[in-house]
């Protein structure tokens, strides 16, 4: 599977946990906060490691500068996932910092889907593709196992 398929399909299990942690309740809102924490930060790292450099090679100016920028956000949704972590959900204002983060992870979302993967998908052959898809997902995964050890 090419990487636009893979992020976009890590992308819809992603909104489909933030839905699950919006209307769960007590501890399944717990295991599924924990599991949408695990998942996207190890969806971000795969990208920061493997996509994201291929995104700047092959991008210049604007372009360049939009890589950058979601760089950054993700830094900013790896502190606020930290920040809710920290808080729990049963805490007080829990829900409104969720969904902050919520809303920020769409949105990022949404721009990678619009903006950057078209530009990978322009810049580079289905090969590559195909090999950025694989080194994605396997970085991901080490991610999440990895994760999952620190968490049991």
């Amino acid at each position: 599977m090419d990487v636009v398929t893979r992020i976009t399909k890590d992308h819809r299990e992603l909104e489909e946990m933030i839905g699950k942690v919006t209307s769960g309740k007590g501890e399944d809102q717990r295991g599924a906060f924990e599991r949408l924490c695990m998942t996207l930060l190890a969806h971000e790292h795969a990208e920061e490691q493997k996509v994201y450099p291929e995104l700047s090679k092959v991008s210049e100016g604007q372009a360049k500068e939009k890589v950058h920028h979601a760089t950054e956000e993700q830094h900013q949704t790896e502190l606020m996932v930290q920040q809710l972590r920290e808080m729990g959900p049963e805490a007080k204002e829990f829900r409104a910092m969720f969904d902050k983060m919520a809303k920020a992870v769409q949105q990022h979302m949404t721009e990678e889907e619009n903006e950057l993967l078209p530009r990978l998908a322009e810049a580079v052959d289905a090969e590559r593709l195909g090999e950025l898809g694989r080194s994605f997902a396997d970085a991901r995964d080490t991610e999440l196992a990895r994760g999952a050890h620190a968490g049991s």
